[in-house]
């Protein structure tokens, strides 16, 4: 939930190459096997990457999956209706949210084949968004009529709003215990943040008219999407103070969900408007070097 709704996939695809701003990269499409959608929402130091496919694109609810060493393990909470895995650390250990038969979202955490209900106490729906390697989870829960972030260390559950904010959702948090996340009123326009030492700052990408952080590396690097003007999403990093745009070539909207330490992204395009999603892994591509294409063979947003 972390970044919205769900679908993934592989087969041999093309990686495009894209300039944008200051950094390159070379782009491709992961998908689950045989799926009508997909989408990645995050991945980790060793390219462990987790995201969610639908079988009926735009239409319902899906699966999550977990894509590690090249082999995908499905990931679906026990008698939910969906399941969307939203983060994950070095240890592999998984959290998300999953849909129950009333349409109530819940959070949980994935340890090895153990799952485990990670609610906000007395909330009306949760859902959990990211785990750091300390173990601390980040998400945001429902009192029934706004949404609140929230971290959850060592048994104990803190809510964390960003001050004057209708609504807050929690996104990623890294080792350092930085959180990333988003802010929003009861318009539904979103503005990023970063939270550090008892301080929040703001994060807008320039001259966007919405702004969601949504993936937060140990670097502090971040990332997200923004709309501009015209209401096109886009994709970005922020790292050492500079803004980096991110647009999947031939894509109607991107969204960059994650990215790791070295850089890498995963995140959700759409190419066309029919709003059918497919997962893509952005590279950075060295100063001087160029990459035509190659072949390669396998935080959506929704305000809650």
């Amino acid at each position: 939930m972390k970044k919205n709704s769900l679908s993934l996939f592989i087969l041999a695809l093309l990686a495009f190459v894209a300039t944008a701003q200051a950094q390159t990269y070379s782009y491709r499409i992961v998908n689950f096997p045989g799926v009508a959608e997909s989408g990645l929402d995050s991945l980790n130091n060793s390219g462990a990457i987790v995201g969610f496919y639908s079988s009926t694109p735009t239409c319902c609810l899906g699966s999550g999956f977990l894509l590690s060493n090249g082999s995908y393990q499905v990931i679906a909470y026990p008698g939910a209706i969906g399941t969307e895995p939203n983060g994950l650390n070095k240890s592999q250990i998984i959290v998300g949210n999953y849909t129950d038969s009333s349409n109530l979202i819940h959070a949980f955490e994935l340890q090895g084949t153990k799952y485990k209900n990670v609610d906000y106490p007395g909330s009306t729906q949760s859902a959990a968004d990211d785990i750091n390697d300390r173990g601390v989870i980040v998400g945001g829960y429902s009192d029934g009529t706004h949404w609140h972030g929230y971290t959850l260390q060592s048994g104990k559950f803190a809510a964390l709003d960003y001050p004057g904010a209708g609504n807050t959702i929690l996104t990623s948090t890294n080792h350092a215990g930085q959180i990333g996340g988003y802010y929003y009123g009861d318009d539904g326009i979103s503005h990023g943040f970063s939270y550090s030492g008892g301080t929040f700052t703001p994060i807008d990408y320039p001259a966007s008219t919405q702004t969601v952080v949504l993936g937060l590396n140990n670097s502090g690097e971040m990332s997200g999407s923004y709309a501009d003007v015209s209401g096109i999403y886009h994709g970005f990093v922020l790292a050492s103070g500079s803004y980096t745009s991110l647009d999947f070539p031939g894509a109607v909207a991107t969204f960059a969900q994650g990215l790791n330490d070295s850089g890498e992204i995963v995140g959700i395009v759409t190419t066309d408007f029919s709003e059918t999603t497919q997962g893509f892994l952005a590279s950075q591509i060295p100063a001087g070097e160029s990459r035509d294409s190659e072949q390669i063979t396998g935080k959506r947003l929704r305000n809650r």
